[in-house]
């Protein structure tokens, strides 16, 4: 009896086997999208992209057959991995609450978040000059200046009110607000020579401020020229904050749209990064939100002259590839995509794409 049951396991146990590699020995219908540097089409309409890669070298170490096929946009995408028309999906595709409620997800292999692209160009003006001037750091260097000028002149008054009444009157108000100007005149090297110290330690206060004052005024013009160069050159949008000032470009049935669409701002949509761009590019939105790598990307291929992407990373996003729940592949895969993430090959195919 027990050698009938030990018959029969192996039996079903061999058939298993038969079955999943009679499943994966049919030519897998593998769901794609251009999502560069993910996924791309090159000049003779070949796939290719770091994700497009990695599905590459994972189906090669699995001997799986299998064809790339070109969907509209994500929607169609994911519906063709949820329905099962496609026995997988990879582009550029964020795990979410919702996907995984339909979905099964591999380990992820990519981690980034969402950028702003926004025009370079400088801004000209008065008003950005006035901007610049009355902003909170100039504030507080004209703040700085003005308490160092008041202890400098407090010192020179206290040494030479005495002394040297007819220079600092012995009077504070008056005494005090001519050792001001006299502090003044020397940081600046006018010297009008109207007031001017007799004592020792008026003149060595003298002596100290002249050297002190050479070290001031240059660290104080290097800044407000820094400051104003900065403000010529800083675009109105530098981070999610600055959303609400302008109206956006992103796409349809994105993370992108989703962290807009929550928070109210205003937004239109493109077909696509490149299009989005482009409105950015001809004044149509003020930026464009998307995933980081993907407006990076297109903006170092083709508007490099005229648009950036700011430092402002947000909304952290981790890239999977997509299967029909309870997929026979999805353990298989993951064991594979774990090996080439951490394999030196992985840092080749991101350094191929992304320069880093």
């Amino acid at each position: 009896m027990k050698k009938k049951l030990y018959v029969f396991l192996m039996i079903i146990v061999w058939m298993s086997a038969f079955c999943v590699e009679g499943l994966w020995a049919e030519t897998l219908r593998v769901g794609t999208k251009e999502a560069p540097p993910f996924a791309m089409k090159d000049k003779e309409g070949h796939w290719e992209g770091i994700s497009i890669e990695l599905w590459d070298r994972i189906a090669k170490n699995l001997k799986l057959d299998y064809v790339f096929v070109n969907q509209k946009d994500i929607d169609h995408l994911l519906a063709g991995v949820r329905d099962a028309s496609l026995d997988a999906g990879i582009a550029a595709i964020t795990i979410t609450a919702p996907r995984e409620t339909v979905l099964d997800f591999s380990h992820s292999y990519f981690t980034t978040g969402l950028g702003i692209a926004v025009p370079k160009k400088e801004a000209n003006g008065w008003v950005t000059v006035m901007r610049a001037l009355f902003s909170f750091k100039m504030l507080l260097i004209i703040s700085f200046l003005v308490l160092i000028l008041l202890l400098v002149g407090t010192l020179a008054w206290l040494m030479e009110r005495k002394r040297n009444p007819e220079h600092f009157d012995p009077n504070p108000i008056k005494g005090i607000a001519g050792g001001i100007w006299w502090a003044a005149v020397t940081m600046t090297t006018v010297g009008y020579g109207d007031l001017t110290p007799k004592t020792m330690g008026g003149r060595l206060i003298a002596l100290l401020w002249m050297f002190a004052s050479m070290l001031l005024v240059s660290s104080v013009i290097a800044t407000v020229a820094s400051t104003l160069t900065l403000a010529k050159l800083e675009p109105e949008v530098s981070g999610p904050n600055d959303l609400a000032k302008i109206e956006t470009a992103t796409i349809a049935s994105s993370i992108s749209d989703k962290y807009l669409r929550e928070r109210h701002l205003r937004y239109v949509y493109y077909d696509s990064v490149d299009a989005g761009l482009k409105g950015v590019k001809n004044g149509e939105v003020g930026a464009m939100v998307y995933d980081e790598p993907l407006l990076k990307y297109t903006i170092m291929k083709k508007f490099s002259q005229s648009l950036m992407v700011t430092d402002a990373l947000f909304e952290n996003q981790n890239y999977a590839i997509a299967f029909p729940e309870k997929s026979p592949l999805r353990e298989k895969v993951n064991r594979e995509l774990l090996k080439i993430i951490h394999s030196q090959e992985w840092q080749h195919i991101l350094h191929k794409y992304l320069g880093t």
